[in-house]
């Protein structure tokens, strides 16, 4: 199985396909439907939200010990 991705107008409950994909004519597909937000508001993400809420640690960019480095590429 493989993946085209293309946009449409939907027309009724009719989708039509591109004359490019002719090969999924009369054919058995599997069809996810995504819809384009007319009001992006909804799913912008609020700054600060998550303040406070996660910790990084003053070691973070250290170089890790060689145990954990041998187990990390494993």
């Amino acid at each position: 199985m493989y993946a085209v991705e293309f946009e449409t107008v939907t027309e009724g409950k009719t989708i039509q396909i591109p004359e490019e994909y002719a090969e999924f004519d009369s054919k058995n597909v599997k069809v996810i439907l995504m819809m384009n937000s007319q009001n992006n508001s909804q799913t912008r993400r609020k700054p600060g939200t998550a303040r406070g809420k996660i910790f990084i640690s003053d070691d973070f960019e250290q170089p890790l010990d060689e145990e954990t480095t041998r187990r990390f590429y494993q």
